[in-house]
């Protein structure tokens, strides 16, 4: 049987790596789609990294990161992952990030910025927790309404840990 589509969660020693984490508060700095490629036979990462979104196998992936966590979402999120190929060698968006880290500093003050706008994002260019919010947005997931311009990997782990704390589906009476 293949794995369902399931998000990863990981962070590195990288100076903007840190960055990230000491902003939000947070054991991760990244997040990323896992899915199995019956094609190469192997697990593989969709990602958004300064060389753009792109695909890398797991293994690989792991050598250079640090794997915090990969969960498996309550409710599918294959739709979203068939969207986001449509985003494939789109370029990082550099200049979004600037913009997170701007409302991440008001969250810091404890402003409020759940109706605050990334102003600088670009439409087309992703960082990685915009991706997989995206991709969230794109399969409709219950319960995920966030900006994925302002949703940070933090948000992200937050919410899907979360609901790993729910107790399982129940099954369909017989």
């Amino acid at each position: 049987m293949i794995e369902p589509t399931r998000i990863g969660f990981s962070t590195t020693d990288a100076i903007l790596s840190r960055l990230v984490r000491w902003l939000t508060r947070s054991q991760v700095s990244h997040a990323f789609l896992v899915y199995f490629d019956v094609d190469f036979d192997r697990e593989m990462v969709m990602e958004a990294v300064g060389a753009g979104f792109r695909i890398v196998p797991l293994d690989k992936f792991a050598t250079h990161n640090r794997i915090v966590e990969i969960v498996t979402p309550r409710h599918s999120i294959d739709e979203g992952l068939r969207a986001a190929v449509e985003w494939l060698g789109e370029s990082y968006d550099a200049p979004g990030l600037v913009g997170m880290a701007v409302l991440l500093a008001f969250r810091a003050l404890r402003r409020r910025t759940r109706t605050m706008r990334n102003l600088i994002a670009s439409p087309r260019a992703l960082f990685c927790s915009e991706a997989v919010a995206r991709a969230c947005l794109a399969c409709r997931y219950p319960g995920f309404d966030r900006d994925p311009e302002t949703t940070t990997p933090q948000d992200l782990y937050a919410f899907f840990r979360s609901e790993a704390a729910v107790a399982p589906l129940a099954a369909a009476p017989t």
